[in-house]
């Protein structure tokens, strides 16, 4: 299988994405030793070093990446959904709702 994506630390929910994915193309995910944890399928168009979920995730809820959290889920994200500033509030920085919305018309999520 092509499509990979990877998982750094074992509690988190999203993983980066190595290759391109279309949305109802299947993925592998990968540990950070390299093992082969499960196959997943993209509900979404997935583009190279952004994330994904790797489960559901209950809006309000925390993503956890590399063992951290990055942020808190603003609406339900599904496994196998692209995970970004369009359902997530980032922990590390503030950005005003307008210029989000426009960031995301830009990237077409």
């Amino acid at each position: 299988m092509k499509n990979r994506v990877l998982r750094m630390d074992s509690s988190d929910n999203v993983a980066t994405v190595l290759t391109e994915i279309k949305k109802g193309e299947d993925f592998l995910v990968l540990s950070s030793e390299g093992d082969e944890l499960e196959s997943l399928i993209a509900t979404d168009n997935l583009r190279f070093g952004f994330k994904v979920a790797l489960s559901k995730i209950k809006e309000g809820e925390m993503i956890i990446k590399y063992g951290l959290e990055i942020g808190r889920c603003y609406r339900n994200i599904e496994k196998g959904e692209l995970v970004h500033i369009h359902n997530i509030k980032s922990n590390r920085i503030s950005i005003p709702q307008e210029r989000i919305e426009q960031m995301v018309k830009d990237m077409g999520i």
